[in-house]
């Protein structure tokens, strides 16, 4: 339980800190007019997602493991290892990394030139489809892992 309500609360801090600067850039950039608040919206639905679905994946390791110290060595190593296969054709079509690079840098012009690129021939349906597979297998083994050693 404290560690769903700790969850809970770096989710919403992260989504506050987004909407922080989002209020900061509002006031302070230079230009003519700010993004509508929907944009903005798109932009802290979009991080948090591929923040949930890191975050999904690390909860799954830890528990398959039962101790936080290899599974965030685990979680490392894949994001790593995740993000080198990548840049492999075949592996694209259901990489995190590729799909994470393709919702973000789906922000248009607020976020020109942030992706680095490698998955421009990923849509955003097909990208988002493999975002929400990751997060629900991190889901999955997380319970999995809690069932399995906690029965």
């Amino acid at each position: 339980a404290k560690t769903l309500v700790t969850t809970i609360a770096a989710w919403l801090a992260n989504l506050l800190a987004i909407a922080g600067w989002a209020l900061l850039a509002a006031i302070f950039a230079e230009g003519s007019g700010s993004p509508a608040v929907t944009e903005w919206l798109s932009i802290a639905g979009k991080a948090g997602l591929t923040e949930f679905t890191w975050v999904a994946l690390a909860f799954g390791a830890t528990g398959l493991l039962r101790s936080v110290g290899p599974a965030l060595g685990v979680a490392l190593g894949f994001s790593f290892g995740e993000g080198i296969l990548a840049l492999w054709r075949p592996w694209q079509q259901i990489s995190l990394s590729a799909a994470s690079d393709r919702l973000i840098g789906d922000f248009g012009e607020l976020a020109a030139g942030v992706g680095i690129g490698f998955a421009s021939s990923m849509s955003f349906g097909q990208a988002l489809a493999v975002v929400l597979g990751w997060a629900l297998l991190g889901v999955g083994l997380a319970i999995l892992g809690l069932q399995v050693r906690d029965p």
